[in-house]
């Protein structure tokens, strides 16, 4: 199964309270897929909004290269 991985931007809010930013999520989660010799493609930008034509271009990639 193909794996994109997608972080959300993280508000600087967010990163002062008790929450956990999703930069630091993305390098984690790539760590274990890395570690269980998971494959997994990426998106252009470390961290972006799911609504913005980045991402949609991102994922319009990502489905022609998983054949979808």
């Amino acid at each position: 199964m193909p794996v994109l991985v997608h972080a959300f931007p993280t508000s600087r809010v967010a990163c002062a309270s008790r929450t956990r930013d999703s930069f630091c999520g993305k390098m984690s989660a790539c760590n274990n897929l890395t570690q269980y010799g998971i494959r997994y493609s990426l998106t252009s930008q470390h961290t972006m909004d799911p609504e913005g034509d980045a991402f949609r271009a991102d994922l319009a990639a990502f489905a022609a290269s998983a054949g979808w």
